[in-house]
């Protein structure tokens, strides 16, 4: 018996989404974000340790078991040895492994994968009080980039938290590189539109989550563009992918 379950939710605070930086790639993303997932948050482990089966994992990042065990070893020992920065409850930062300890049963085994939080990052999964933000396990599997699902949870927690009556919301270009961890890749504007933003923004449309997005920068021509602006709407239909096509115009101004 493990601690997941697709019914489960991944629960984070607010300051962990929006001020951390998150140089990990697509796999060992949603494999950190499904180990949170299965984190009781009425009843914390008093360990720090969740388990997850191996089927479990590979249903939620998405890739079929024809993969392998050591595949699936591969990612999660690349969450393990990334170093991620974090804010810490001084206003200043803390560069930590998410999850320093794993262990493995036997392949053959039907023993579920225990997997041990570090300590430093655990507040920000259960000392759950006024900013935070939950959303449903199911959804990781459809993303295919890391940058659709940092933009996605970014987006919703300010939705969920400045309940903005347009849905617009504006991020300095500074702050979006640090969040994606591109401060030093696609230096040319042009190059992190094409490969990050718009990246993130075909993933974030086409994965069925609550909402569809498009988004501008503030730049023109000859000034140097500062800010990316997203503008967010419900999605009426899980057939929706363009975000000016609407499937259900009667529900559009429903709540996100």
């Amino acid at each position: 018996m493990s601690d997941f379950n697709e019914k489960n939710k991944v629960v984070q605070a607010n300051d962990l989404i929006q001020l951390s930086k998150w140089n990990l790639n697509a796999v060992p993303l949603k494999v950190f974000k499904t180990l949170v997932s299965c984190i009781d948050t009425k009843n914390p482990p008093k360990d720090n340790t969740v388990t997850i089966t191996k089927q479990e994992l590979f249903k939620c990042v998405g890739s079929s078991e024809h993969k392998g065990y050591d595949y699936l070893k591969q990612q999660v020992k690349s969450l393990q040895s990334t170093i991620v920065t974090v804010p810490s409850k001084d206003g200043g930062t803390s560069t930590i492994s998410l999850v320093p300890t794993v262990e493995w049963p036997r392949e053959d085994s039907d023993k579920p994968i225990e997997c041990t939080f570090n300590s430093k990052v655990m507040p920000y999964l259960v000392d759950i009080h006024e900013l935070f933000l939950q959303y449903d396990v199911a959804s990781l599997k459809n993303f295919k980039s890391k940058y659709g699902l940092i933009l996605y949870e970014y987006l919703l927690s300010r939705e969920r938290q400045e309940r903005q009556s347009e849905h617009k919301y504006s991020i300095s270009i500074d702050n979006l590189r640090k969040l994606t961890d591109t401060e030093k890749k696609f230096k040319v504007f042009k190059d992190l539109k094409r490969n990050v933003i718009d990246k993130a923004i075909d993933d974030i449309n086409g994965a069925g989550v609550e909402f569809l997005v498009t988004a501008k920068n503030n730049g023109r021509r000859g000034v140097k563009a500062t800010h990316i602006e997203f503008t967010l709407r419900k999605r009426t239909s899980y057939k929706e992918m363009e975000f000016d096509v609407v499937d259900r115009p009667e529900w559009i101004r429903q709540s996100i």
